[in-house]
């Protein structure tokens, strides 16, 4: 006798790009197009799905993770025709108090993920269809806390990411430029 399947709770769930309510783009989608407009004009022809992560813990340090940009495969483009896919934390995005401008800030730093892959000339590739290539960008710096409290901006990196903390002088994210669009 075989046990019964234990039913599946799913993890993930599609963002749809139009509201079914109202016929618009969806907020997220619609947030993602002007984000790409003002600051990320090179993915103007990427296409970008975005999804909800439904199970979502901290890892081991206590950070939650609330979002993360993933290149498709080239056989998953194949299938559905993605070039990146933006998981979205449902419970940070969809909690009142995380608001619409850390939502901006989360797609907008997600985007940066997103970039076209250049060959040794500097050039954009494109694969043998004609199609561009995609990567995904690393971020700006990868540090620890403590290193800097001991060493100081040891790196060119952090000295350059000091500068704009600096210049932006603890300002709050609600008050950050294109915040409010």
């Amino acid at each position: 006798m075989t046990k019964p399947k234990k039913e599946r709770t799913p993890t993930y769930q599609a963002i749809k790009e139009v509201d079914e309510t109202t016929g618009e783009c969806s907020h997220a989608y619609a947030m993602m197009q002007d984000l790409i407009a003002k600051f990320h004009p090179h993915l103007a022809e990427a296409s970008i799905a975005l999804v909800y992560k439904l199970k979502s813990a901290p890892d081991p340090d206590g950070h939650e993770t609330l979002g993360c940009c993933r290149k498709c495969s080239e056989r998953d483009n194949e299938l559905h025709g993605y070039d990146f896919v933006i998981e979205l934390n449902a419970q940070m995005w969809n909690n009142p108090e995380f608001g619409e401008a850390r939502q901006r800030a989360l797609l907008d730093h997600e985007l940066c993920h997103a970039e076209v892959a250049l060959d040794e000339h500097g050039e954009e590739k494109t694969d043998a269809r004609g199609h561009t290539v995609w990567r995904t960008r690393k971020h700006t710096i990868e540090e620890f806390r403590e290193i800097v409290e001991r060493h100081g901006l040891y790196k060119a990196d952090l000295e350059e990411f000091a500068k704009v903390l600096v210049a932006k002088e603890k300002t709050p994210v609600a008050a950050a430029p294109d915040a409010e669009s």
